[in-house]
């Protein structure tokens, strides 16, 4: 069996063409939806009013601000921006029995190994996984060239 990638600009695309393939009886073990999340650290937003591009930020108990966090552990803060919340997500989603799914944590490198072995290059991979953080989504299927329709 050829293994298929097919990448979705919206997370409800790569649904429709789940949907699709367990519609023409495709198993669905063999699917896998890939998605990621963006980086969400930072300075953003406003509190009580606008606040314009390039701001800088604001002060707190008459400390003025600047955009390095804390240190940690004795660290100094220019080492490392962010906080625990710095977080670059991916998930794998599988579809066991054609109806419950199940979402778990995938790394970086894991994610491209996985897609390697689904035929890219590992050049390709990268910038896939790139993709996904961008909000795209990736539908991964084993199957004969019939599935390629679907996607």
């Amino acid at each position: 069996m050829t293994t298929y990638c097919s990448s979705y600009e919206h997370h409800s695309a790569a649904d429709d063409a789940v949907g699709r393939l367990l519609a023409a009886g495709v198993d669905g073990d063999d699917i896998r939806i890939l998605m990621g999340a963006p980086d969400h650290d930072g300075p953003a937003g406003s509190y009580a009013g606008p606040v314009t591009a390039g701001a800088p930020l604001g002060t707190y108990a008459g400390q003025a601000g600047d955009h390095d966090m804390g240190g940690f552990a004795g660290r100094p803060a220019t080492l490392h921006r962010g906080s625990f919340a710095t977080i670059d997500r991916e998930t794998i989603t599988t579809v066991e029995g054609g109806r419950t799914r199940r979402v778990q944590g995938i790394g970086h490198r894991a994610l491209i190994g996985l897609l390697v072995d689904a035929g890219l290059d590992e050049d390709a991979a990268k910038r896939d996984v790139r993709a996904l953080h961008d909000g795209r989504a990736l539908v991964l299927v084993r199957g004969d060239d019939s599935v390629e329709a679907l996607l």
